[in-house]
Order: C-alpha cells, then structure tokens, then sequence
C-alpha cells in the first residue's frame, strides 16, 4: 500500500525500478494507495484473487 511519500519523484523513480525487477523474476505487482484500500477494499481483493488465480478479468 502506498502512502503520500510514494507520490514524491525520487520514491516514484524507486518504486518503478523496484516493480521492474519484481515483474523480470516473475513476481506479480499490484499497487494500491490508502484510499483505494480503505473505502473500495473488495476490488482489492477481487484484484488480488484474480492474480492468484492466473487471469484477469476486465
């Protein structure tokens, strides 16, 4: 889950360098801010899910 800092430039070019990486060694990466957690949690979940389970649903 991101907070405010992660809207800072230095920490955006962090967080990309570091979602590049997970995604080369075959990690899946979801981002979600505090907002998005809190007030729509079920599609975070739902979300989630679908990775795990290998598919997505649009």
């Amino acid at each position: 889950m991101d907070g405010a800092s992660h809207l800072e430039a230095n920490q955006v070019r962090k967080d990309r360098r570091r979602n590049n990486a997970s995604t080369l060694t075959g990690y899946a990466v979801l981002r979600y801010g505090y907002e998005d957690v809190v007030h729509n949690p079920q599609k975070v979940v739902d979300e989630v899910w679908q990775v795990l389970r290998g598919r997505v649903i649009h």
